[in-house]
């Protein structure tokens, strides 16, 4: 994210015109396998994202995989606890 609005910023200083879709291309390009589903639905999506939208969005797909991670350790920690059997 960081890299990519380094890069627009040096491109506009440029003079060059750089606008939404080019850095969320540069952006998803520069994603991990773990964001696929991320990826797929952006691209394959109908409505036009400004780049504020689109970073709002990777934060939130953030937030709930980081979740959905720490829910099922958590759950797999308690299936490897013993139960007292009497």
């Amino acid at each position: 994210m960081i890299r990519s609005e380094k890069a627009s910023t040096a491109l506009k200083n440029a003079g060059e015109i750089v606008n939404d879709s080019l850095l969320i291309a540069m952006v998803l390009k520069g994603l991990p396998e773990s964001f696929k589903p991320f990826v797929v639905v952006v691209t394959q999506s109908d409505k036009t994202q400004t780049f504020a939208e689109f970073k709002v969005a990777l934060r939130s797909f953030e937030d709930i995989e980081r979740s959905r991670i720490a829910e099922n350790d958590s759950i797999i920690k308690l299936r490897s606890i013993p139960s007292n059997q009497s």
